[in-house]
């Protein structure tokens, strides 16, 4: 949802496991100063072998983020990976951004008692970023997840 028009841009199949697809949706949001979302749901199963899948599927969005020059960036979603692990840790090495950093220890799921934190939102470049708030919203019904609600601010691009 958003106040300006969406363009879409693109859609992403993503690696999963066997049953089921996965993938990103990216769009360019037509604001006075325009930016692009990318929208994902990773698999969810809490494997060794999963995560390996859900690290193939951030280097593929970032890869075609980063071959289309999309800047900046919001990616964003469930990516069923714990804040310590190997999916975040490579969305930085990427150069993103995480504004969940800025709140350590703040968790999403489940939604009526949080014990983990699945669910992120990563901005590239990320010295085009300024982020000015963040949390995870207290409303446990809307969702089995809890919303993440980030302030930001992206900065006019470097030369």
């Amino acid at each position: 949802m958003s106040k300006h028009k969406l363009v879409r841009i693109g859609l992403i199949d993503l690696p999963s496991n066997h049953y089921e697809s996965r993938s990103a949706l990216v769009v360019k949001v037509l604001a006075p100063n325009p930016y692009y979302v990318a929208g994902t749901h990773l698999t969810f199963e809490d494997t060794p072998e999963m995560e390996t899948v859900r690290v193939e599927a951030i280097d593929k969005i970032v890869g075609y983020i980063k071959a289309k020059r999309l800047q900046p960036v919001m990616l964003m979603g469930d990516l069923n990976s714990p804040a310590d692990g190997k999916v975040v840790a490579r969305l930085r090495k990427h150069g993103f951004v995480v504004t969940n950093d800025t709140v350590p220890g703040e968790l999403s799921w489940p939604a009526d008692r949080p014990e983990i934190l699945l669910d992120y939102i990563a901005c590239y470049p990320a010295d085009r970023v300024e982020i000015i708030n963040h949390r995870v919203v207290d409303e446990p019904q809307v969702s089995d997840h809890r919303p993440v609600f980030p302030t930001i601010k992206f900065n006019e691009k470097k030369e």
